[in-house]
This record gives structure tokens, sequence and C-alpha cells, in this order.
């Protein structure tokens, strides 16, 4: 069932959005626990059972009245693969009389869904809800999905009545944007098939240490690490005496080559302590020996920044030229690092 099948259901009927079951065997009804284990004896499949009816009848009233039903997996998951037979069953008999079931699991500490596999294996779709604690927004991610791709977000925005969609994830990324300040720049990711405009942030400084500093948040640090060396290398910024810190805005994480060339640009802004045009923001993958490597989807990019009202954009050179540019739109065509960055300061 589609997202949206289901908010008109739920219009349409006014009902609750779901009914919840997160059971405890010892507080179902004497009489059901009581059959079971007449039949099983005491134990775990006795109360494994007992779940699995009481789940059943629950389902069978809901489905009439309500769009969607929501598992507690910890409930069943204490009964092992016993537990998982129940839970799996449940899932089957709720897809079957047509409700969406959304199954709650917990994370372990490295971020993985806890317990076994096969509750990954018995959903259509694992859904991550993440976000900067500090922040009111929060990112949907898609783990799996048999029907799409994983590499969509939904980002939503805690309000007072719940949460609210934001429909322009880039815009919301951007705001608060210093004017006229060093060590910043505009990228253009892509995830999924939306592009997203979100702001990097460098703070180069001299090092008070024998080995200089490196930190970075929104972006994986070896891939900074290795881009810092690039700099250093080919653009001849002495680097090695400065401490140097990376941040991305809004909770994102860029993970995508074309976010290469804007974390470049705003380490050299701070190095150089020149601000960039507010107006530019820029594309690009860097590679060891310098060069600006072509990205892909290059027009949805390009779209996307001149809708977000920049009127210059830094691209690579190779594999732009069927580029369509928009009306309005400046592109610097760049083949290394170091007119990249003449061109940005």
């Amino acid at each position: 069932m589609s997202i949206a099948v289901l908010q008109e259901k739920i219009r349409a009927r006014k009902t609750p959005l779901a009914l919840v079951l997160s059971p405890e065997a010892d507080k179902l009804n004497p009489k059901i626990t009581k059959n079971f284990t007449d039949l099983y004896g005491p134990g775990d499949m006795a109360e494994a059972e007992a779940l699995r009816y009481h789940g059943s009848q629950l389902i069978g009233q809901a489905a009439p009245l309500l769009p969607a039903v929501v598992l507690q997996a910890e409930r069943y998951l204490r009964y092992g693969f016993m537990g998982m037979d129940v839970l799996a069953n449940l899932v089957n008999m709720a897809k079957a009389q047509g409700i969406t079931v959304f199954v709650v699991g917990h994370i372990n500490k490295d971020g993985n869904i806890a317990g076994p596999k096969v509750l990954e294996h018995m959903v259509d779709c694992v859904l991550y809800f993440e976000g900067d604690p500090n922040t009111s927004y929060r990112l949907l991610r898609a783990a799996k999905n048999r029907f799409g791709s994983t590499n969509e977000i939904g980002v939503f925005e805690m309000l007072d009545d719940g949460l609210a969609e934001v429909p322009n994830p880039s815009q919301m990324l951007l705001e608060g944007r210093p004017e006229g300040a060093s060590g910043t720049c505009v990228a253009c990711v892509m995830e999924g098939t939306r592009p997203i405009l979100a702001e990097v942030q460098a703070l180069v400084t001299k090092t008070t240490f024998n080995v200089p500093r490196r930190a970075a948040d929104g972006f994986d640090f070896n891939r900074a690490v290795l881009l810092m060396a690039v700099t250093e290398k080919r653009a001849g910024m002495k680097l090695n005496l400065f401490d140097a810190y990376i941040n991305v805005i809004g909770g994102l994480r860029l993970d995508e080559p074309g976010a290469d060339l804007p974390v470049v640009l705003a380490v050299a802004s701070s190095y150089r302590d020149v601000p960039i045009a507010d107006d530019l923001a820029a594309i690009g993958e860097v590679g060891l020996t310098g060069e600006i490597r072509a990205v892909s989807h290059l027009n949805q990019r390009l779209a996307e920044i001149m809708r977000l009202g920049f009127k210059k954009c830094i691209i690579p050179k190779s594999g732009s030229d069927k580029a369509e540019i928009p009306a309005g739109l400046t592109v610097y065509r760049v083949k290394n690092l170091r007119e990249a960055i003449e061109m940005a300061l």
C-alpha cells in the first residue's frame, strides 16, 4: 500500500493511524494462556503461540477499521525463532488483509538492526529515522526497498503538532548561511534521483601541535584527509602547518564524489581567508593528480542550482560538452584544482 493510499484511508475514515501490538505474554487473557499451556506445557512455546493467537484476533478485528498495524519486534524476539515465526505469521496475515505493517525494532551500537537478519528479510522496506538531536529536522533513509531506490531520503521537521514534511530540503539546508564569510561553499549532491544542495564549511587554522589535527562531520574522514593531501600537493597550500575541520550543515552526510570539489574550495577559502561568492556553487570529483572529473546527473544538478537562485557554478570540463545549461546560469568549466581555486577565489 502506498503512502498516498494510506493517507487517503486515514482522511476518509477519520480513525487512529494504527493498531500498536506490544503484548506481554503474562498480561494476556489467562484463559488463552492456560489453553496453550495445557497444549504445549509451560514454557516459551506456549507463550509464543498465545501471542500468535492474540495478535491474529486483534488484526482480524482491526482490518475493517484501521489502515495500519505496528508490531513491536522486541516483544516477539525474546522467544527466539519461535517468536520470529509468530512475527512473520502476523505480518503475512496483516498484508493479506490489505493492512500496512510497521515492524519497530532496535539498533545496536554499530547502527545495524538488532536481532537476527531474518527480521530484515521478512519486510519489504527497511527505514532508518535519523538526524542531529540538536535540530528539529529528521532524515528518513531506506536501507532496503523492494519497490524503489534505496538512495532516496525524506526530510521532516518536528513541529508542535507533529512531524511535517519538508518539500524543499535544499532550501532548508541553506537557511542561515552566512554572507561574505570565508570557508564555506555550496555543494549539489544526488540523493537517489533528487538533487540536494548543502553547505560545506571548513576551518583552517595554524596548528599548535606537532601533528596537525583533522576532523570531519558529515563527510568521510579518510576522504577528507586525502583531499587535503591533494590540495597541498597540487595547489601549493601548506596545510601540514594548519589544523583543518570540515562540517556539513543540517545533519546531511555527503558520501558521493560530486562533493569533493566543494570541500576543497571551502578549505582553500578558509586557508586564504577569502570568501567564495554567495551565488556560486561547485560540482566535481577530485582525482589524485588534481584533475576535476565528471559526475552523473549534471543536468538535474544545474537545474536545482538555478532554481534556488544561484547565478554561477563551477563544473568539470570533461563530460560537460552536452550539458543543458539553464538560462541565467553562468558555468565555469575547469580541468584541474588550480583552475577551480583561482576561479572561485
